[in-house]
């Protein structure tokens, strides 16, 4: 027993070598060696440890920065309102309170009022000049325009904390003729259309 007490306080090594000895383990067959046996396992080959899987990339929504102009109108709106894009080459999302405002939208509410911050899951609704009330969630791609139930293929989002909707909102939802990307800018009116 004392021979084990002494083992267990010197550490494995000397616990597997004592052990050995005094043919207590199974490692010290007849093939091998004692000093095979009490080895550094610093020298010994390292045992493969699992690594874990790599995580999914979590596509997150494009950012404000590196944008794109918008022209309501004729007119462009100002620096702070840009449309963004995913890839950055081509713009697919639209500050909604900037662009519905320059378009002539009232009464602003939820996440798209007066000092509020987007969020994931906030709702917005607005007043669109022809008097349809127009809502939705962030994070869905479906909005309600009066009483029509409006699916688009994109969802709204909260990009820098302001409600980002995308172009397609603007003429399926909003009800603006003509909504296009072309010299680098995203343009919005009621174009006539060119013969």
């Amino acid at each position: 027993m004392r021979v084990k007490a002494r083992a267990a306080r010197l550490g494995w090594r000397a616990g597997l070598a004592i052990g050995c000895i005094l043919g207590l383990g199974t490692a010290c067959g007849s093939d091998i060696e004692p000093a095979q046996v009490v080895a550094d396992p610093v020298d010994a080959a390292p045992t493969p440890i699992a690594t874990p899987a790599p995580t999914p990339e979590v596509e997150e929504p494009p950012s404000a920065s590196g944008a794109f102009p918008i022209v309501v109108d004729g007119e462009e709106l100002g620096s702070t309102a840009k449309a963004v894009g995913a890839d950055q080459i081509f713009p697919n999302y639209l500050p909604l309170v900037a662009v519905a405002d320059a378009l002539g939208a009232t009464d602003f509410g939820g996440v798209a009022g007066l000092g509020a911050t987007a969020v994931a899951g906030g709702t917005f609704n607005f007043r669109t000049p022809a008097g349809r009330n127009i809502s939705g969630i962030i994070g869905s791609p479906d909005f309600t325009a009066g009483t029509t139930a409006v699916s688009l293929a994109e969802p709204a989002l909260a990009i820098d904390g302001l409600v980002y909707v995308p172009l397609s909102f603007f003429r399926e939802v909003f009800g603006v003729p003509s909504v296009f990307f072309e010299g680098g800018q995203v343009e919005l009116g009621d174009f006539p259309d060119l013969e």
